[in-house]
């Protein structure tokens, strides 16, 4: 099995069939319901809107990316009807349950390429069955910027028109496991390459090379330590989203105060060159939200920083994002 520093690399992804249809989900104003105490309410309707999914398609297993707030998803396009019809439900149960408001948008990977948009992918077994999807390409950011804009078009909409029924979340549970790091420090962290092109791949290789120098493998910052793994009644062990790529890296890592303390000096360090910006979060413990697939033959857990983790480690990349002059 190659090492996740060469599977995320661009020339080892491939194009994203035409048939396809790329969901996200984002819940509006998240960061202040966060700061409100509100953090496992949305981290829960986040993490609901995939169980939703997977259920509603049965056994089809498709890509995604959880990003602690809503996700980022690519199933087939054939499955756009149950699919509206399940997000519709989502966001009345989002308000209904949890006093929030959830946005959905669904992409035409086919009608969005024309338009020029790139769809890559890739996938990283970590453990047992779970693979990790790895995206990455100017379409996903394109798709999260026509939802928090609201902009419909022929190769995007946005799901109006909430359903006040609840949507089938079987084998969705929210058990708030909290996995204190063995090395003192766990975090959230969001790097953004600040240009465009064809040095934005290789800006996100870099940024990966110098955390994978500073942290090790996966495995040596995975929060769940090999000692701490539970395992489910097969023996599989249970496998977390520690790791993700899209048009960012997303990454919960368990880290030491000198670790974390590199990390900085060389993330200061490309930013101030225009490179990049970024979101860094610090906690003391991971928060783990646990799906079991439907027939209960999967199990794995999204995973998220403590203490608002990924929400407020965005919150710091957009105040950066906005006073920063990136490199054209």
């Amino acid at each position: 099995m190659p090492r996740l520093i060469e599977a995320v690399r661009f020339e080892n992804h491939i194009e994203v069939p035409d048939d396809r249809m790329v969901v996200i989900t984002d819940i509006v104003n998240s960061t202040r319901a966060i700061e409100e105490g509100r953090y496992r309410d949305v981290n829960s309707c986040g993490a609901a809107v995939i169980a939703a999914v997977r259920n509603v398609t049965g056994k089809i297993k498709f890509p995604f990316i959880f990003g602690g707030d809503g996700a980022l998803m690519l199933l087939p396009a054939v499955a756009e009807p149950e699919v509206t019809e399940t997000l519709r439900r989502m966001t009345g149960f989002a308000l209904t349950a949890y006093g929030l408001e959830l946005r959905a948008g669904i992409g035409n990977i086919n009608l969005m390429k024309r338009e020029g948009f790139i769809f890559s992918t890739a996938t990283y077994r970590f453990s047992g069955s779970y693979h990790q999807a790895l995206f990455r390409g100017s379409g996903f950011e394109e798709a999260e910027r026509r939802l928090k804009t609201g902009l419909n078009s022929t190769s995007f909409r946005i799901v109006s028109e909430p359903i006040m029924e609840m949507p089938d979340l079987t084998g969705f549970e929210c058990r708030w496991s909290s996995i204190g790091s063995s090395r003192g420090l766990t975090l959230s962290l969001l790097v953004k390459p600040a240009i465009r092109g064809e040095r934005e791949a290789e800006v996100i290789d870099l940024i990966l090379s110098e955390i994978f120098r500073i942290f090790g493998t996966e495995h040596d910052f995975n929060p769940l330590d090999r000692d701490g793994l539970k395992r489910n009644g097969t023996g599989e062990i249970f496998s977390i989203d520690h790791v993700k790529v899209d048009d960012m890296i997303r990454m919960i890592i368990s880290g030491t105060e000198d670790q974390k303390g590199k990390l900085a000096a060389v993330l200061d360090s490309y930013s101030m060159k225009g490179l990049i910006c970024y979101g860094m979060h610090v906690s003391d413990e991971a928060m783990l939200t646990c799906i079991v697939d439907k027939d209960d033959t999967e199990l794995f857990h999204l995973i998220d920083g403590g203490d608002g983790g990924y929400a407020l480690a965005a919150k710091q990349l957009k105040e950066k994002m906005k006073t920063s002059d990136p490199l054209m």
